[in-house]
């Protein structure tokens, strides 16, 4: 599976890499589960429903959120399912933007054809070849499934001495995604020589700090890159 490039509002080209099969197909077992016990449920509360038009019609309605399952999830919760969130996959766009309702929704009515309706046949041999691993639903909606896996400490651009001390402790409150999102926006800009851009990261991450510094952009980012590593290293 290859990486591929996003572009930046900055015309800045910022590397993905795309969900593997295996995590997708994983997630969706994981989606699959807890969708499964919710019916169970939902059928365990309406056999103790003596009229049987109140039955139909409170199975339908708790059904709801079945049905609705992976467009709610994904449009309220950043393009992440419960099964996605755990495999640390997510739902964006192509140029890197956050999916719009019509996006997620064009993802969701093509489920029904991909995956429902079909045992996910169609969905899988759309993944594996297309260059963005993207089913009909992503092609549609111009959407990708990336990876967020940890990837920053195994991936080092700089040392760390053994008596290192962290500037900024607040950064723990950054996730590996956070941080690995910071990193490939540092890396791209610094090849890039885009100062503005790296202005811009800079402002963003002291506004989430909620802290102020006089360093450069450059140096304040790359610190705030080795404190996280190195609070976060034996975690």
């Amino acid at each position: 599976m290859n990486n591929f490039s996003i572009e930046t509002s900055q015309n800045v080209s910022i590397l993905q890499k795309p969900a593997y099969l295996t995590d997708r197909i994983f997630a969706y077992l994981i989606d699959a589960l807890i969708m499964g016990v919710y019916i169970f449920g939902v059928f365990f509360i309406v056999t103790g429903v003596s009229s049987t038009t109140f039955s139909m019609s409170l199975t339908v309605v708790l059904l709801l959120p079945v049905m609705l399952y992976h467009l709610l999830f994904e449009l309220f919760n950043n393009g992440q399912s419960p099964g996605k969130n755990a495999l640390q996959i997510r739902v964006i766009k192509e140029d890197g933007s956050a999916p719009s309702l019509g996006d997620y929704l064009m993802r969701w009515i093509l489920r029904l054809l991909e995956i429902t309706s079909l045992s996910g046949v169609i969905a899988i041999l759309s993944i594996v070849f297309t260059n963005k691993s993207q089913r009909l639903g992503d092609l549609a909606a111009k959407t990708i499934v990336v990876s967020e896996k940890r990837e920053i400490k195994q991936n080092l651009f700089f040392d760390i001495p053994v008596d290192y001390q962290p500037t900024f402790e607040q950064v723990i409150i950054f996730t590996d995604q956070d941080i690995q999102r910071i990193k490939n926006v540092y890396l791209s800009a610094k090849k890039n020589s885009n100062q503005f851009l790296l202005a811009q990261l800079q402002q963003k991450i002291i506004e989430k700090l909620r802290i102020e510094t006089s360093l450069s952009p450059n140096q304040f980012i790359l610190l705030v890159l080795k404190d996280y590593y190195f609070i976060t290293k034996n975690q």
